[in-house]
């Protein structure tokens, strides 16, 4: 049966890899949510349904941007289209919007705006396709569509040194997305490039860390979560061990985003203890699994999934 369901899952990521329309890939893309919602009801562990739901979106993601290269020409530069936040860590869920952006080569200053306007039109008509397909466009408008977002990778390390150097704690709620870059698609050099920036500026920036540390400890967990009287974002109980996960990695260096590989790698480290290693990737898989065990309620009763728990009904 476990075969089955992965050659049916395979079969439908393929569909997507040879889609010649947009319509085709979000019908082969309905096809394959479908069978990873039968997981979920089956309570397959959580981390194995992220990464065929982050396989799914990467997928999706790599066939727009080949489809609209094919549309617009060639690129005039080489580019990076990365992902940020929860699709960035590879911890996407069934409830989710897109967070992500392109980061291209450096240009000369005379041929600069056209090869933004290229990008631009890029970025738009993935994220335009992605909220069509399904992946909601980001409240905040982090989208490789808004102009802030699409820039040469001269300007992305600018942003991230004024970010770690000069960065207020109140701005880190709207920032931390962006330390969780993964690379999906284009020229991995440049996001390797990006990853060495942020490693040499954070290396020697104490108070970034502080102010990271501070958000984590001013972290409020809903009172309906402790009380189980009233519903509750889970979202909110997940995001301390994100933000722990995310932080001794910058510290250390370490460029993966996902939040169980971090732990890993700062237990393999020493920099955690068993025990904390331990209970904290029992606690985020627990909630990781309750999370999607509500989706699939609500799937079932036909709503949009949320990340809001009712504790009666779970």
């Amino acid at each position: 049966l476990q075969k089955a369901f992965h050659l049916t899952y395979l079969f439908f990521i393929q569909k997507i890899e040879n889609a010649q329309s947009l319509n085709e890939i979000k019908s082969a893309h309905k096809l394959a949510l479908h069978i990873v919602n039968e997981l979920i009801d089956e309570g397959k562990n959580s981390i194995e349904i992220t990464r065929m739901t982050t396989l799914i979106s990467d997928t999706v993601v790599k066939r727009l941007i080949l489809l609209y290269l094919n549309e617009l020409g060639k690129p005039p530069v080489s580019f990076a289209f990365i992902t940020l936040g929860s699709e960035g860590r590879e911890e996407q869920t069934l409830s989710t919007d897109q967070d992500n952006a392109i980061v291209y080569e450096d240009c000369d200053i005379e041929i600069s705006e056209s090869v933004q306007l290229y990008f631009l039109k890029l970025g738009t008509k993935i994220s335009d396709g992605l909220d069509s397909i399904g992946y909601r466009y980001c409240k905040g408008n982090v989208m490789a569509k808004n102009s802030s977002w699409c820039q040469p990778l001269s300007v992305w390390k600018n942003y991230f040194t004024d970010w770690i150097t000069k960065a207020e704690p109140k701005d880190l709620l709207d920032l931390k997305i962006f330390f969780d870059l993964r690379f999906v698609y284009g020229n991995n050099v440049l996001v390797d490039e990006l990853h060495k920036h942020i490693n040499h500026i954070t290396s020697s920036s104490g108070p970034f860390f502080i102010y990271m540390a501070e958000s984590i400890l001013q972290a409020n967990i809903p009172e309906g979560a402790y009380k189980l009287k009233s519903s509750f974002d889970i979202k909110q109980l997940m995001l301390p061990i994100v933000d722990l996960a995310r932080l001794y990695s910058l510290k250390n260096q370490i460029t993966i985003s996902n939040t169980i590989k971090r732990l890993n790698i700062i237990f393999e480290k020493n920099i955690i203890s068993h025990t904390g290693h331990t209970n904290l990737i029992q606690i985020y898989n627990f909630l990781m699994q309750l999370r999607f065990k509500h989706y699939s309620l609500q799937i079932s009763q036909h709503k949009s999934p949320d990340n809001i728990i009712d504790p009666h009904i779970m």
